[in-house]
């Protein structure tokens, strides 16, 4: 009995470490299968980590490059300020030798006249006089020129007009509307009029607009239905479908051209009236305007032409390149130089260029005639005078345009400085200035006023 008491506790025993076993193992295969997840993971993260190296590198080199080229940079950039300074110290240094000579021509051809004086010029400021009666002479003319300067100033002091009255504010050409303001009947009652007192008021009534509705009947021959519908004949307009009256246009061109208005405010403006245009419409309107008095500024230009002394000079306007070269026009001189001039500017990455608008303005017909040029070529004097059988005599600055005209019109034409050309005192052929005598001493010639010496 001992002994089977003893078996039992050892196969007791037994099963408890059987099952103890058990739970080991299957912890250990637990852990097994935990240990091969986190090694699936660790593989995973080193490849992660694998690629993310190889980023990095690359990163890395395209790093170093980025700071090699910004250490470049940075030595260019260095090198350039070191120019630009440079650049900058000379450019002042040019502006103020520049401002010295402004100042000097200034003194020269403005100051007073015993400042007036050129430098190269021997023996100007000496007044040649051959004797004791020269002197006196002159010294009495001085003295006569001082008192009629005196009386001038004197009479236009007393010429002066005297200030309006509130009466002789308004001109009398103005339309005058009268109300009478006036006591009632009753307060009137045994009262004389003896007179009475006038104020006037100055009304504004803006522009008002008003459509013309033209009715074109139409009309057919019952008796033969294919003869058609007639109509009275539609007269020409100035743009298609006859909407807008040449007086817009000549709204538009005086708003523009006399007021200086520019069209987006000329919109604004026939909004304010009543009525939205369009600034499209608006060009359109100009640009058809342009094309019908093209013949009447021709017949101006052929008026001017016949003076046989024109003065002409030019101004620089700021032109505004297109997004298009224009195509060259057979029939327009003036479209090759066109052509080539913007051709070249929107080749250099240009927004604008200066161009250039010409005066004509004949000396015994005032008429002033201006002519657009893309460029200062000598074909704008050329096209308008030479190409148009121009005779004559042409005053203008010392443009090479202006004095080879002689040349290239085969003498019919004979160029002439304006006055600001000419020199203060002359004491010989060799010593006169101007044109000719220009070539030694440039920087003393300018462009004059043309208006000023026609």
């Amino acid at each position: 009995m001992s002994e089977l008491a003893t078996l039992r506790r050892l196969h007791a025993q037994l099963q408890q470490q059987n099952a103890s076993l058990t739970a080991c193992n299957e912890q250990q295969n637990e852990s097994i299968e935990q240990f091969a997840r986190d090694n699936e993971r660790f593989a995973r993260d080193n490849e992660r980590f694998a690629r993310d190296n190889e980023r990095f590198a690359r990163d890395n080199e395209r790093f170093a490059r980025d700071n090699e080229r910004f250490l470049n940079d940075a030595k260019s950039a260095a090198a350039q300020v070191g120019d630009l300074q440079q650049e900058n110290t000379d450019l002042r240094t040019q502006l103020q030798q520049s401002r010295d000579e402004l100042a000097a021509l200034i003194r020269r051809c403005f100051g007073r006249q015993s400042e007036r004086y050129l430098g190269d010029a021997a023996g100007q400021m000496l007044l040649a006089f051959d004797s004791e009666d020269d002197i006196e002479d002159a010294r009495a003319g001085i003295l006569q020129a001082l008192e009629e300067h005196r009386e001038q100033t004197e009479a236009k002091r007393k010429n002066r007009r005297k200030r309006r009255g509130t009466s002789e504010l308004f001109p009398e050409h103005l339309p005058r509307h009268e109300i009478i303001v006036d006591l009632d009947d009753d307060e009137k009652e045994g009262l004389q009029r003896i007179g009475e007192d006038i104020t006037e008021t100055l009304h504004f009534r803006r522009p008002v607009l008003h459509v013309v509705r033209k009715i074109y009947p139409k009309y057919v021959r019952p008796a033969k239905p294919d003869a058609g519908v007639r109509q009275a004949p539609r007269p020409s307009s100035l743009v298609a479908g006859d909407r807008y009256d040449t007086s817009i246009a000549a709204q538009l061109i005086t708003g523009k051209y006399g007021y200086h208005l520019p069209v987006y405010r000329q919109e604004d403006m026939f909004a304010g009236s009543g009525v939205h245009l369009p600034r499209s419409t608006l060009l359109n309107v100009l640009s058809a305007s342009a094309e019908l008095i093209r013949p009447f500024i021709d017949y101006l230009s052929d008026v001017v032409r016949t003076d046989p002394c024109l003065g002409t000079d030019d101004t620089g306007v700021c032109l505004l390149l297109p997004e298009f070269i224009p195509a060259i026009d057979s029939d327009d001189p003036k479209s090759k130089r066109v052509h080539e001039v913007i051709s070249h500017a929107l080749a250099t990455k240009k927004k604008s260029l200066t161009a250039k608008m010409w005066v004509y303005r004949g000396m015994s017909i005032p008429l002033n005639i201006f002519d657009f040029t893309v460029s200062r070529h000598r074909d704008g004097p050329d096209l308008f005078l030479i190409d148009n059988d121009y005779e004559g005599t042409l005053i203008g600055d010392c443009y090479g345009a202006n004095t080879g005209i002689m040349m290239r019109s085969s003498g019919s034409i004979v160029h002439a400085a304006c006055n600001a050309r000419a020199p203060t005192r002359s004491v010989g052929p060799k010593e006169v200035r101007g044109c000719a005598g220009q070539s030694s001493t440039p920087r003393k010639v300018r462009s004059g006023n043309v208006h000023g010496a026609v």
